[in-house]
């Protein structure tokens, strides 16, 4: 079992994760973003800033990641508005 530590209204709150979900929390660095949704780096930050797509995590001041969850969901949600 992990514990993840989240923010509720300003106030950490800390809960159990089951393994199984502990890949859905995984940080995931740019490459991995680019493989699982096929666009470029530029497109991934400007859809970011036009807030269409997941904030990234500052982990430190050299780099960055994006949770794995919350880049599937925007996948899913892209893929429900295929024409």
């Amino acid at each position: 079992m992990f514990i993840d530590v989240t923010s509720q209204a300003g106030k950490p709150s800390i809960q159990k994760v089951l393994p199984h979900q502990a890949e859905w929390h995984r940080v995931i660095k740019c490459a991995e973003v680019q493989a699982l949704t096929s666009l470029s780096r530029t497109s991934i930050y400007r859809y970011e800033k036009a807030g269409t797509f997941p904030k990234k995590i500052i982990l430190t001041p050299n780099c960055i990641g994006w949770r794995l969850g919350e880049v599937l969901e925007w996948i899913a949600s892209r893929q429900s508005k295929e024409v």
